[in-house]
């Protein structure tokens, strides 16, 4: 990530848990646009989805509503894109693909359309706000569309997205459900599908933490597990795997994605530490059949 990124990141993290959901640098393949790759997307469950182009530009030259002049470090002179420009191109691209979910479509006088709006911003991390009201006074671009440094901060971020211009508010907030197509449709590889190719849900983000948790094989710093048998019927070694080894427990009812987790955790193990040998157990014979089928190059024996 550049500099800018990397804040900008660092913020979006902090946004509460729950409310906002933040995609770094999403591939976004459209069949009308070369441009894949946004900086930012956020899908929030209160206002919609924004996209969101980050820019460290320091020494801008002149400023125009599709392109910009600016001086590299280097003393060339330059011409780039507007990143709201950029930012509307990619949230185009994007719409087209949620608009293939019949799921995420209402009816609208008498049409269809998106159930939540969306919106386009820049962030330009080395200009400050004057600079900013600047553009929005001589028309460059609209109120609250461009954040400058000065909103780059815990106390004032969330605040600054939110000034961001919507197109029109929702009434009521976004399903879990919807927030986890929308989750599927920016990130295919979250979508579960069936033996038949088809679509049957989407891994939702506890699920996808648990996928993607750094394997930790020592920890010596980390708080010991409790020994739950005689101490003197373990050998030293089978003592010291108790009490350094990364255990997680996964609990649910029947058909909550258990073993859907499993698999994918054993995937995600397997391309991360490509040098590992994983073992994966089961019980029955029907699940070490579907285990087969989800866990890809995966060598398994039934017993």
């Amino acid at each position: 990530m550049t500099y800018g990124e990397d804040l900008v990141s660092s913020l979006l993290n902090k946004l509460p848990k729950g409310e906002y959901y933040v995609f770094p640098e999403p591939k976004i393949v459209s069949t009308s646009s070369s441009k894949q790759n946004p900086d930012f997307v956020i899908a929030s469950a209160k206002l919609g989805i924004f996209v969101i182009e980050v820019k460290d530009w320091i020494d801008i030259r002149k400023f125009g509503q599709k392109k910009i002049q600016l001086k590299r470090p280097n003393g060339t002179i330059e011409e780039e894109t507007n990143p709201l420009v950029t930012a509307k191109e990619y949230a185009h691209n994007l719409a087209e693909r949620f608009q293939k979910r019949k799921e995420l479509l209402c009816k609208h006088d008498g049409r269809n359309k998106l159930a939540f709006p969306w919106m386009n911003a820049a962030i330009l991390t080395h200009l400050d706000n004057k600079f900013i009201r600047e553009c929005e006074d001589r028309g460059i671009w609209n109120k609250g569309e461009v954040l400058g440094k000065d909103d780059l901060t815990e106390e004032r971020f969330e605040n600054a997205l939110l000034q961001i211009p919507v197109p029109w508010r929702m009434k009521s907030l976004l399903s879990a459900d919807i927030l986890d197509i929308i989750r599927g449709v920016i990130e295919p590889e979250y979508i579960v599908p069936d033996s038949s190719g088809n679509d049957v849900g989407t891994i939702t983000t506890q699920q996808a933490r648990l996928i993607t948790e750094p394997l930790r094989v020592r920890e010596p710093q980390s708080p010991k597990q409790k020994v739950l048998l005689d101490p003197d019927f373990l050998t030293t070694e089978a003592k010291e795997t108790i009490e350094t080894v990364s255990v997680r427990l996964v609990r649910g009812v029947a058909g909550s994605g258990k073993s859907l987790v499993l698999a994918r955790r054993a995937n995600y193990l397997a391309e991360t530490y490509p040098n590992l040998d994983i073992l994966v157990m089961a019980f029955n014979v029907d699940l070490v059949e579907d285990l087969r089928k989800r866990i890809l190059k995966a060598t398994i024996s039934t017993r």
